[in-house]
């Protein structure tokens, strides 16, 4: 379903760079068939993958080396709204690694991971008039409102709505 409405988007604007955004990456479940979507409509643009937990990241790479897609950006990042902090305990959930989910102070059971902002891993993909988020699948154990907070990030959003109303 993901690659239909990569394709429609497409028609819609075909003129645009398009990026997808997964935001809590975990394994690439969503990450790896959004990339070959786009592989497969040859028309550029890639997935920005973000998982926090190292071993989940490593997997994304995994699978997008295997299946040769040059076209993920991955990065291995807790996003947030910004701060003095740039790192944070992660408490993992040993029976669903998707379940886990930052917490304060360390435990037993936390992995030490690195913050940042979207607008800072944005900064330069979508420095172009002609680049567009598209999608984005966010699923950080409520942090999603913080993930949020950003000037890119939002006229990201305002700018994407605003082309999909003009052009329906």
């Amino acid at each position: 379903r993901s690659c239909v409405f990569a394709k429609n988007w497409i028609v819609m604007a075909p003129q645009v760079t398009c990026f997808a955004g997964d935001v809590g990456a975990n394994i690439g479940t969503w990450s790896i068939p959004m990339a070959q979507c786009l592989r497969s409509l040859n028309r550029g643009g890639s997935v920005i993958a973000v998982e926090a937990l190292e071993l989940n990241a490593k997997h994304v790479a995994a699978s997008a080396h295997a299946n040769s897609l040059h076209n993920i950006d991955l990065y291995n990042y807790a996003v947030g709204e910004g701060g003095p902090k740039d790192q944070a305990a992660e408490w993992v959930n040993t029976d669903n690694k998707g379940g886990s989910g930052i917490v304060d102070g360390s435990v037993d059971g936390t992995e030490l991971v690195f913050m940042t902002t979207l607008d800072a891993i944005l900064a330069d993909r979508l420095a172009g008039e002609d680049s567009r988020i598209f999608a984005m699948k966010m699923d950080i154990e409520n942090y999603e409102l913080y993930a949020l907070q950003g000037r890119r990030i939002c006229s990201a959003a305002i700018t994407a709505d605003r082309k999909s109303t003009r052009l329906n």
